[in-house]
C-alpha cells in the first residue's frame, strides 16, 4: 500500500507550484528582465522570504517553467 504524503511535503509542493504559475504569468506580460520577485511573490500569495525559500533567484524560477 501506498504511503500518504506528509503535510509538509503537500505544503513545499503546493507553494512550488503557486509560485510557478504565478511567474509563468508575470514573465509572460513583462519578460524575464521585466519581471521582480516582488512581483511573483505577490501574485503567488506567498510572502517573498518563501519565494526565496523555493528559489534561490528569478533564474531558478524562470528554468523550473521553462524545464
Amino acid at each position: 500500500m501506498a504511503r500518504a504524503r506528509d503535510p509538509e511535503e503537500r505544503i513545499r509542493e503546493r507553494n512550488r507550484r503557486l509560485i510557478i504559475k504565478a511567474g509563468i504569468g508575470i514573465f509572460a506580460r513583462k519578460g524575464f528582465d521585466g519581471t521582480r520577485i516582488a512581483e511573483i511573490a505577490e501574485a503567488s500569495g506567498l510572502p517573498k522570504a518563501n519565494v526565496y525559500y523555493y528559489f534561490s533567484s528569478k533564474e531558478e524560477i524562470y528554468t523550473a517553467i521553462i524545464a
